[in-house]
């Protein structure tokens, strides 16, 4: 080597002697030993002399540098591995290259730690659920190694420590954190200091949504069961689906279970469950929720409905009769009684034998006009033409309860026509006076003695008690019969005193009016727990007829005791 060097130089300085004699600059670079030389592909020769640069590569670590000019140097080297890769570089160091001169200098390599970079840069192309996106997540794989970025964007760069094939895909998440989309798996070849461009196109994702809903088998009255799935945003058609109540469903136990299943497009939605009836009305309290469907995963959605979410129509059927529109819960004050139903004003049928656990369905025929009656004996009933029906608002807005001319084209059970008491329903106001309120005592200061019962008992008598006990108590109804003391707001008064949407006619019912008004309180409603109502039916001096509401039975109540008022008024067609 030193030889081949001297003939170099030789050489070079021959040539230069000739060109008017220009100086040579040589620098000899002598060979370098180290533990990675196998590893070194290239190296580089750098060197610097003021504003003058200089770069020189070689295959082998020992070779000439011809410099521009003498001079103080600072030079240093890099060596460079198979993949262009920096695997090492000495200290710089100050050489003074003299012309004509063999200059040589040593260079110790230290080895630089480095892993080559890998620049993937990412695009999702545009797509329907861009709107509803809040994160997209790439994911990647390589013998391995497992690799998850995530960004807010659809363009992004993904910075990859190892090279090689990998395998990706991008996925795409919503609000809460729910997935809405996938992309296809791509296989990527990445190479060491590439910048890559990698397009991924999102597809619509599914997942399974398991409807359950249990509803007690005892809700008799209903017909369908409408389920609604609504995208929280717009989306071009609801996904419906329904159930027939009596054919569909299984029975489970106390309850009729109702189940599908469907195949959804990834995303929330508002799901709605009403029921109703056979005349396509609504029935029961709908059921209003949210739905998460994510990509390839199970959503089990279970409802359970308690009886008291659907309404129910009760009344205790006695010897009177009762008009209703829909459905009924029955119950017989006695095992003897039959029930005969009336369909849209046609003949009665004896509908007793259907009736079970207090219910009877007529779920099957949509009638608008329901007439029930109760007897022992039906040829005893009657059975007459109506047109009010009970439990329908009166011209005051009440509830009316009760129709004088019902039974008289059959005998004429109750002894009352239209014709002859010149008034033919009754109404009770749509809630009770508040509070409770004293009967009141009406004899004088010197008469402590009996006295005349003055107030009757029966249907009609009502009105007439009332301005007989107005009348003789007037503003002073004494509260007590030992003690001292009067009021002017006692039953008959409050009830007399009574006005509703300017009717001023109201007053405290008879014992028989109480009575029925208590047959169809549920039609009535707002009846308090304690139940406990006056009358306007006197049993003596001291003592009046009440009527509890929670079970009829009668009471001959002390007139000093507090109760509830009720009041009740007639009205002709």
């Amino acid at each position: 080597m030193k030889k081949s060097f001297i003939i170099l130089f030789a050489v070079l300085l021959l040539f230069f002697s000739c060109d008017n004699k220009k100086q040579v600059n040589l620098l000899k670079v002598d060979e370098i030993e180290s533990s990675f030389q196998s590893e070194i592909k290239k190296y580089v020769f750098y060197g610097k002399l003021g504003e003058t640069y200089i770069k020189k590569e070689s295959k082998v670590p020992s070779f000439i540098v011809l410099l521009t000019e003498s001079g103080l140097w600072n030079v240093y080297i890099e060596a460079y591995g198979a993949e262009g890769n920096l695997i090492a570089k000495s200290d710089s160091q100050d050489i003074e290259i003299l012309p004509d001169k063999e200059n040589g200098a040593t260079f110790q390599l230290k080895a630089i730690i480095e892993k080559p970079t890998h620049l993937l840069n990412v695009y999702v192309t545009k797509n329907q659920f861009e709107s509803d996106i809040k994160k997209y997540v790439l994911n990647g794989t390589s013998d391995g190694i497992y690799i998850r970025k995530e960004s807010k964007v659809p363009t992004f760069a993904v910075l990859l420590e190892d090279g090689g094939l990998w395998s990706m895909y991008v996925e795409a998440y919503g609000e809460n954190e729910n997935l809405i989309a996938k992309s296809d798996s791509q296989d990527i070849e990445i190479l060491p200091y590439e910048e890559k461009d990698v397009t991924f196109q999102l597809k619509e994702g599914k997942g399974t949504f398991n409807f359950k809903l249990s509803i007690p088998k005892d809700v008799m009255t209903m017909d369908k069961i409408l389920c609604t799935l609504s995208s929280t945003e717009e989306i071009s058609e609801e996904i419906k689906f329904e159930f027939d109540f009596k054919a569909d469903g299984a029975i489970n136990g106390a309850y009729k279970m109702f189940t599908k299943s469907l195949n959804l497009p990834a995303n929330t939605y508002d799901l709605e469950v009403k029921t109703t009836n056979v005349l396509g009305d609504d029935y029961g309290i709908p059921i209003t929720d949210s739905v998460d469907i994510l990509t390839n995963k199970t959503k089990d959605y279970e409802h359970i409905c308690d009886i008291l979410d659907f309404p129910h129509q009760w009344i205790t059927v006695n010897n009177g009769s009762e008009y209703f529109p829909g459905y009924l819960y029955i119950s017989k004050s006695s095992e003897d009684m039959r029930v005969y139903c009336s369909f849209d004003n046609g003949e009665y049928v004896d509908i007793t034998d259907k009736i079970q656990n207090n219910y009877v369905s007529f779920a099957d025929s949509k009638y608008t006009n329901l007439k029930i009656v109760a007897s022992s004996d039906l040829s005893k009933w009657a059975r007459g033409d109506s047109y009010v029906e009970l439990s329908s608002s009166g011209p005051a807005g009440g509830i009316v309860f009760y129709d004088c001319d019902a039974d008289n084209k059959y005998g004429n059970g109750d002894g009352l026509t239209s014709s002859e008491c010149n008034w033919r329903y009754l109404e009770a106001a749509p809630e009770n006076l508040p509070g409770k309120y004293i009967f009141g005592y009406y004899y004088s200061s010197s008469a402590h003695g009996s006295l005349e019962t003055i107030t009757g008992k029966v249907l009609g008598d009502g009105s007439k008690n009332t301005d007989k006990l107005v009348a003789k108590m007037a503003t002073e109804a004494k509260i007590s019969l030992t003690t001292g003391g009067f009021t002017d707001l006692y039953a008959a008064r409050v009830a007399n005193l009574y006005s509703l949407n300017g009717y001023r006619d109201w007053f405290l019912p008879s014992r028989d009016e109480l009575y029925s008004m208590y047959t169809v309180k549920k039609h009535i409603d707002n009846f308090p727990t304690d139940y406990c109502y006056w009358s306007s039916s006197e049993n003596g001096y001291d003592s009046v007829i009440s009527l509890s509401f929670d079970n009829g039975t009668e009471y001959s109540k002390s007139c000093e005791e507090q109760y509830y008022v009720r009041p009740i008024r007639a009205f002709d067609d």
